[in-house]
């Protein structure tokens, strides 16, 4: 047995050629599974190309090997050919037998390979092809194979492995002498022209012929030769050179591509021929900026992990991969990153078609040795030896997340990643390359994009992450490392290469025709203290009780994505506001599994908001900013406001526009001329009518040309509360510390003049006598903001007090923090809060009373009532309370986490009116023995 073709499978063409005849086999084959350790287990028929984990409900989770079955003939006509077994990518490990005799074999997992099948075939006749293909396991091999842990596999370790025949498989007839492990590119010179090049070997045992010769050919897109070159006498290694004079450039706006092709002609006949589709572009880091074509562009991207519904790793069609590159497109972005996966060549070329950039990376392995680190850079190299002819790919990335390596500790480990990207650099300079994209604590070393992963939920983060962009922005921010060794000019284009939060999608757009959810909703439970696993999302919506906030699961479903809109909006913005920063990448273009944080779900369908995001997302886009979002009637706010213009041709008679929902009539001011960057405006009052009702007020923004032509449209939302004063009368109450009589005062709360004046006490700390003053019936309304402010027995495990039976615990350090798998806090709008206007979300009106805190000890059936306001993780987890009320005796409390009391919240409408629904409500509630 011999090793298949290697180096990105260069002489195996995705595309067909007329001088190398092919009989596809995909579709049905047979079958069976064999465990590590065990025996080979039948199996039901599986359709090639795809893994079993996607076809077979008893493999979903299965490391082995897959052994696939089927009798092939090959036609008659094709005697005294070469035949050859193509197979796009198979995964892991892949042995071809031929009537049980061994033929070759490959190791990898996302790379063509080819092996020669002419000697154990006969024209005419069937034969039985057999392909075993093993993905290890996690667990030591017995023979000394490399497990999991040791071979590239990217995503696996998290969404579940990926084994078997995942892209198509063929045989093809091929001159006995063939171009083999071909690997064609082009790139711009400085000069402005264009160089073709074509490396690789002739392979087969035929003898050169006296006039054998390679043609480098290139046409224009309109068919038109326009560069060759002949070399005669061709020796079985060659690299072949020609240039193209002023090519048409390739673009996002406008991608152009030409034909490029290698013919071996023997006795002036062509006898092979393999052809790409390329196109003309430069790409450059310079000056804090990215270049394309020599104009500086702002990158706004999407990751994409390049999974499927249900078919997981293989892209359903290449109508299917156009319609998602459209709906990216149409949602402003121009760069996909394509997120540690080589993706199917079917992607490269549409994306090379449709004009979309992508940033490439090479797939992670788990743990550190030489070897697996080889093992990457060899998927590396064969993906650009595969892929160099694409000129959607403007990056390559080494390492992501120091994920494989430990960069913060090990010295050699970071030598070895500035030795690969040396080893990349030279291997493709026509792209940028990235040594780790990282977040905290790890860096980089050397790279040409100084990127960055930071998530934060917002609002409740807001601050925290309003602080990191303006550092960032300032390269105040620690990206590179701080051992000494990194490598970096200090003017790497900056780029926050990951950032987001979710939004869930719909469930019964997920179903299949029989109405089952898909099997991947029962995944996700090991992953942020379980607040990621689907399966149950409507019976816990039920057992919480939220349709008593939200109406319907779709109506709370709905609350997310708007609340997922607002956030990547308020983050986006901040960004393009820093003309320093040379771009984003927004986590993520679609869902994948559990995690939904995408823009899509896993079937392509758009989050609601999706043509609003393009507005946020265009080269042109307008930065509203408002100081607050909570107002009063008959106020004057001033909106903050920015115009980020990505073009290099300027807008001149611009006028900008601005008007209320619900209103036809709209203010307009001159706007002077936009040069590319980022135009702050002066601040734009804004009259609240004293007689606008409370509710939600959406001001419409639009930048207009001298026809009226919108060039860029923005948004921006306020709660307008209600007067001063409105709403049912609030009760005397008592501070228990006199540093909470300026909060009272500012919130317009009558105080008693003597304790046992007041229907309600108020304090930040629970104590033994007011234990006992609510026993005897007294009204507490207990503001929390710390972890002592209801102490706790001492205990091994958290244990509840008798008395509010809650315990405090801070959001910063556990599950309840939400800067990945987002937070969704609501209040429910009845009784006491009927007045507080707004959606249920806890939106940017509650920006200045974010919680620190959430009460546990609350059952289920406690959210029917007895919790005002509440926080669920993820698919609707571990369910908190924010405000909730507990009784004991003849008395009760109202346990509140929202800081309202706080200096920084005075003066805030949405404070002073939630202050004052907390004293009616504390005052309201009817006190019952503990059960």
């Amino acid at each position: 047995m011999f090793f298949a073709t290697q180096n990105g499978g260069g002489d195996v063409a995705s595309r067909r050629s007329p001088h190398r005849p092919r009989i596809s086999l995909d579709g049905i084959w047979g079958f069976e599974f064999q465990p590590e350790d065990d025996t080979r287990q039948p199996m039901p028929d599986i359709e090639i190309p795809g893994v079993w984990q996607a076809q077979h409900a008893a493999l979903r989770m299965a490391f082995g090997t897959g052994v696939y079955r089927r009798r092939v003939t090959v036609p008659a006509d094709w005697a005294g050919a070469s035949i050859h077994l193509c197979i796009g990518a198979s995964n892991y490990r892949t042995a071809v037998y031929v009537d049980g005799t061994p033929v070759a074999c490959h190791e990898g997992g996302y790379l063509p390979f080819a092996c020669d099948l002419t000697a154990h075939v006969t024209p005419g006749e069937a034969v039985l092809l057999e392909i075993r293909v093993t993905l290890p396991s996690p667990r030591p091999q017995a023979d000394g194979t490399p497990g999991f842990a040791d071979i590239p596999h990217g995503k696996q370790s998290w969404y579940g492995p990926l084994g078997g025949i995942w892209q198509s498989l063929w045989i093809e007839a091929r001159s006995v002498r063939h171009i083999a492990d071909l690997r064609l590119g082009s790139q711009l010179g400085s000069d402005g022209a264009g160089v073709c090049r074509a490396r690789g070997r002739l392979h087969g045992d035929g003898r050169p012929a006296a006039d054998e010769r390679l043609r480098l050919t290139v046409r224009a897109p309109d068919g038109t030769t326009v560069a060759e070159c002949t070399h005669a006498g061709v020796a079985d290694e060659y690299d072949l050179q020609t240039k193209v004079a002023l090519p048409m450039l390739w673009s996002p706006d406008d991608p152009l591509r030409y034909d490029i092709g290698v013919e071996l002609v023997r006795d002036g006949a062509v006898v092979d021929a393999l052809h790409r589709q390329t196109g003309f572009r430069s790409i450059v880091a310079e000056g804090g900026e990215l270049l394309l074509n020599g104009e500086a562009f702002i990158l706004r991207g999407a990751l994409d992990q390049d999974y499927y519904l249900d078919t997981l790793c293989t892209p359903p069609s290449e109508a299917f991969l156009e319609n998602q590159l459209r709906q990216a497109k149409a949602m402003g972005f121009n760069c996909l990153r394509c997120h540690i996966k080589v993706p199917d060549p079917r992607y490269l070329d549409v994306a090379d078609r449709l004009g979309m950039l992508l940033w490439c990376e090479m797939p992670n392995w788990g743990q550190w040795s030489t070897a697996a680190a080889e093992r990457g850079l060899a998927t590396l190299e064969g993906m650009i030896a595969r892929d160099d002819h694409h000129p959607s790919i403007i990056a390559w990335t080494l390492v992501n997340e120091d994920w494989g390596t430990d960069l913060t500790l090990e010295g050699d480990q970071r030598a070895w990643l500035k030795r690969a990207f040396r080893r990349i650099k030279t291997l493709d300079p026509s792209r940028l390359v990235v040594d780790n994209s990282p977040c905290e604590p790890n860096f980089h070393l050397r790279t040409d994009i100084a990127d960055y992963h930071f998530y934060r939920g917002i609002p409740d983060r807001r601050d925290q992450w309003d602080a990191f962009i303006a550092a960032f922005a300032e390269r105040r921010y620690p990206l590179f490392s701080p051992h000494g060794d990194a490598e970096t000019a200090g003017d790497e284009p900056l780029i926050l290469s990951e950032f987001g939060n979710w939004g869930l999608p719909r469930v019964d757009a997920l179903r299949d025709a029989a109405g089952r959810e898909p099997w991947w909703f029962d995944t996700g439970s090991d992953w942020g203290d379980g607040v990621m696993l689907p399966r149950g999302i409507e019976m816990r919506f039920g057992q919480y009780h939220l349709d008593r906030v939200f109406g319907s699961l779709d109506g709370f479903i709905a609350a997310t994505q708007e609340q997922q809109f607002q956030s990547l909006k308020y983050e986006i913005e901040s960004m393009r506001a820093q003309p320093t920063i040379a771009g984003y990448v927004v986590t993520e273009l679609t869902d994948v599994h559990w995690e939904a944080n995408g823009l899509m779900d896993m079937a392509r369908n758009p989050r609601d908001f999706a043509e609003r995001f393009a507005a946020v997302n265009a080269p042109t886009a307008l930065l509203p900013r408002l100081p607050r979002h909570a107002v009063k009637p008959g106020e004057r706010v001033s909106l903050a406001l920015g115009i980020a213009h990505d073009d290099p041709a300027p807008l001149d008679g611009m006028r900008l526009q601005w008007r209320w929902d619900g209103h036809t009539e709209y203010g307009e001011q001159l706007i002077p001329r936009l040069d590319r960057g980022v135009q702050p405006l002066p601040g734009l009052p804004l009259d609240i009518p004293a007689d606008r009702a409370p509710g939600e007020a959406r001001l419409h923004l639009a930048l207009v040309d001298r026809a009226g032509h919108p060039s860029a449209l923005g948004e921006t939302s306020l709660t307008v509360m209600p007067e001063t004063g409105a709403g049912a009368p609030t009760p005397v109450v008592w501070p228990a510390r006199p540093e909470l009589s300026p909060w009272l005062e500012d919130a317009g709360i009558p105080m008693a003049q003597s304790r046992d004046q007041a229907r309600v006490l108020v304090a930040t700390r629970l104590d033994d006598e007011l234990v006992e003053r609510v026993r005897r019936g007294a009204k507490l309304l207990l503001l929390v903001d710390d972890t002592d402010a209801i102490p706790s027995p001492p205990g091994v495990v958290p244990v509840y007090p008798e008395f509010p039976r809650a315990a405090v615990v801070s959001r910063e350090s556990s599950v309840w923090r939400g800067d990945w798998a987002s937070g969704f806090s609501w209040l429910r709008r009845t009784g006491a809060y009927a007045d507080i206007p707004g959606p249920p979300m806890l939106g940017q009106a509650f920006a200045a009373i974010t919680p620190g805190h959430v009460l546990l000890g609350f059952r289920t059936d406690d959210f029917a009532d007895d919790v005002r306001a509440g926080m669920v993780m993820g698919w609707i987890h571990r369910g908190a309370a924010l405000i909730a009320r507990r009784a004991l005796g003849e008395g009760a409390a109202v346990l509140c986490t929202l800081p309202v009391h706080r200096a920084e919240a005075r003066g805030d409408p949405m404070a002073r009116q939630l202050s004052q629904a907390l004293v009616r409500d504390t005052n309201e509630t009817v006190g019952r023995p503990l059960d």
